[in-house]
């Protein structure tokens, strides 16, 4: 884990994440479990958080609070105002914290995005994926 300043192509890459986050709960959100359009986007979301781990030292860390997105402690202003409705279902979960680690697999993406859905509970085990475990 670092909480380094990121580089401007990580916080671009960082917003497309956000992107591809809130794509998979909507997604998530008109699909039932199992149907072909939730595997398409936990797939590409997670082509996201790949790209993002390659730009960042450690792990990727997302903080949420004070109405907005952070990677590691640089707010992301654009992707806070832009995708507010993932903003509050950050909240509505009670996760502030977000620590993406390279062992994140699509299978952990599925149940983080169902996590965000409120179709699962946010205390289940992921390896890849750990929830509320850092703090700014």
């Amino acid at each position: 884990m670092s909480l380094d300043r990121a580089s401007a192509p990580a916080l671009d890459e960082a917003a497309g994440m956000l992107r591809e986050l809130s794509v998979a709960r909507q997604v998530f959100a008109l699909y039932q479990a199992g149907h072909p359009k939730r595997e398409e986007a936990v797939i590409d979301l997670l082509a996201s958080v790949r790209r993002l781990d390659q730009l960042v030292r450690g792990s990727v860390v997302l903080f949420i609070g004070r109405k907005g997105f952070y990677l590691g402690p640089t707010l992301l202003p654009r992707a806070s105002l832009t995708y507010h409705g993932l903003l509050e279902a950050f909240e509505e979960a009670g996760i502030e914290a977000v620590e993406l680690l390279p062992a994140a697999d699509a299978e952990e993406l599925s149940v983080f995005v169902s996590i965000l859905c409120r179709e699962a509970d946010a205390n289940g085990h992921l390896s890849g994926i750990r929830i509320n475990s850092v703090r700014p």
